[in-house]
């Protein structure tokens, strides 16, 4: 997907007009539709504006599409570089890593929060639940900083966030949803990450 194509479809995926994106961003309406269809490339300075009006970040404008298998494990590379991220997987019988149990982790607890979150959402998008589309959208626009170190005591205040925003889910939904997010919440707390 190339720069123009990936404009359109995240402002089709934020349900906003090409005049709304152009006021948001601040870049005139044929701009916009120029960079849409392909007719010119938006420079570095309007991506970021364009990412800004979006409330994503430029590189997600950027980055390439993964084509083959050499892209993927760049992506991978790039995150265990700049995350700390690390690839778990269970042994079968013969030693053999078993391919449907492989997971990624980090060792910042604040990453694995959002990466929890993040596939619980997707998990409930099947369902066609609003509660999950509004969830992964959440995500989607949060600007937390994500602390490198784990020590970092600027870590307290994102986990003190997250904490506030799990609240407000169980507090604003049903008895039986919170019976199922406790009961979920549990169970990730029990397993051996």
């Amino acid at each position: 997907m190339t720069i123009n194509e990936k404009i359109k479809k995240l402002r089709n995926d934020f349900n906003l007009t090409q005049d709304q994106l152009s006021a948001l961003s601040e870049i005139s309406i044929p701009a916009i539709r120029k960079y849409e269809a392909g007719d010119r490339n938006p420079k570095a300075d309007q991506l970021i504006k364009i990412a800004a009006a979006l409330g994503i970040s430029s590189n997600e404008l950027i980055t390439p599409d993964l084509q083959k298998t050499q892209d993927f494990i760049s992506l991978l590379d790039f995150i265990r570089e700049q995350l700390n991220m690390d690839v778990q997987y269970d042994l079968d019988d013969s030693g053999n890593p078993i391919p449907s149990s492989a997971r990624l982790t980090f060792k910042n607890s604040f990453l694995n929060e959002v990466l929890c979150s993040y596939a619980y959402a997707l998990h409930n998008l099947s369902s066609n639940s609003e509660e999950a589309v509004a969830a992964l959208n959440k995500l989607r626009l949060d600007k937390t900083e994500i602390c490198k170190n784990e020590t970092d005591e600027s870590m307290q205040p994102a986990l003190s966030e997250f904490a506030r925003d799990f609240n407000s889910i169980i507090i604003e939904t049903n008895p039986k949803k919170q019976d199922l997010i406790l009961r979920l919440a549990k169970e990730i707390q029990a397993t051996d990450i």
